[in-house]
């Protein structure tokens, strides 16, 4: 009898560490798979939680952008997407009469599609034009000063290049009134 007590907890054992064995290798794949789906569940939820301060940025910027709606839109002023020449003749007929200067003539030239650093654009980079506008003009040197100081104030955005004097060439001219020549540089998208 000692024997078949002796016996039992081994069995017992025997059976115990089977079963284990047999738990532990059906239960093992199902672990590792359980262990990769929480592994792409944290990917997904790292995703989600970008996309969301993504999203938070983009609604900063659109509100960023609508308090600054006042400027872009001078800024779209100064700089129009293209070159409209019955829009380029407008300004400067603006900007003459309201300095009380006579407009004689106009000439618009555009140059070469550059970016902003000045390099020549190429197929999907923004690039802008430079435009110059050459003036012939006629009035004083009050009226001049007062054309300058027009072009600084214009929504359009210019720069004088360059100005030319010189006295009205004609007998019926009036005295005072001189002739100028004046080269602005603009740009346009």
């Amino acid at each position: 009898m000692p024997m078949k007590y002796l016996s039992r907890p081994i069995l017992i054992a025997a059976l115990l560490t089977i079963a284990l064995s047999l738990t532990v290798l059906w239960t093992w794949p199902q672990y590792q798979e359980f262990q990769e789906l929480r592994g792409q569940a944290i990917q997904l939820q790292a995703r989600i939680e970008n996309r969301d301060q993504y999203a938070v940025q983009l609604r900063d910027i659109q509100e960023g952008l609508q308090a600054e709606e006042a400027k872009l839109s001078q800024v779209n002023a100064a700089l129009p997407d293209g070159v409209s020449l019955p829009a380029l003749y407008e300004v400067a007929q603006g900007l003459t009469a309201s300095s009380g200067m006579v407009l004689s003539s106009l000439s618009v030239s555009v140059g070469n599609e550059e970016t902003l650093s000045g390099s020549p654009a190429s197929g999907g980079e923004e690039g802008f034009r430079e435009i110059s506008v050459s003036l012939a003009l006629a009035g004083s040197y009050e009226d001049l000063k007062n054309f300058l100081a027009s072009v600084n104030r214009a929504s359009r955005f210019f720069e004088v290049s360059s100005v030319g004097f010189g006295e009205g060439a004609g007998a019926e001219q009036e005295e005072g009134v001189f002739e100028f020549g004046i080269l602005l540089k603009g740009y346009a998208l």
